[in-house]
């Protein structure tokens, strides 16, 4: 659960700051072509432009929805969800509502370190949790949020990340952020399991 947990938060990283024109594209090279071709060239679609600061704090406002449980292991994914997507919010609001967008991400950035031990705390409690007990329908759902936090995230590099100290803020917040949801030491049942 841990990887799926991990995995859609920086993936969504990765696309939020990519799919705002601001991110890392490779040039594609030119085929050679041949004399036999026939086939129209490929139009290459341009990223979206850059996302609103408006459209980020109407993101911030909306309740958290939360994911239905079907049994206890669910209940307590979703208690974490609900946490870890107001925590998210709360972070970006930090930025949105500074003055000057590096008194926001050093704002953000205390904010994160302040919870860090909590978050990582409730994150471990429940990345443990054996896949056989959450339904495809719930892992989706969950999906669906980390994915929805990592692409506020990186939202925000897309917008502010035009000024080279706010970025490096940025980036280190990202980082850290992508860290909370990182344990190295196998879960408890797998350590019980290798003996």
């Amino acid at each position: 659960m841990k990887n799926l947990f991990a995995g859609s938060l920086l993936f969504a990283l990765i696309f939020g700051f990519s799919a705002s024109g601001e991110g890392f594209q490779k040039k594609r090279h030119a085929r050679k072509r041949s004399a036999t071709l026939t086939r129209p060239p490929i139009e290459l679609t341009t990223p979206p432009l850059r996302s609103s600061i408006d459209e980020i704090r109407q993101e911030i406002e909306k309740a958290v929805e939360v994911i239905e449980p079907a049994n206890k292991a669910e209940a307590e994914l979703s208690s974490f969800i609900v946490t870890f997507d107001s925590f998210t919010k709360q972070l970006a609001g930090k930025i949105i509502a500074a003055d000057k967008p590096l008194e926001g991400a050093t704002q953000a950035q205390e904010f994160l370190d302040a919870q860090k031990a909590e978050m990582k705390a409730r994150f471990a409690a429940v990345s443990c949790t054996s896949s056989s007990k959450v339904s495809r329908k719930f892992k989706e759902e969950m999906s669906t949020h980390f994915f929805n936090n990592g692409v506020l995230i990186g939202r925000l590099i897309s917008i502010y990340g035009s000024d080279y100290s706010v970025k490096l803020q940025l980036l280190r917040l990202t980082k850290d952020f992508v860290g909370l949801l990182e344990i190295k030491p196998p879960c408890p049942t797998e350590t019980l399991a290798a003996r």
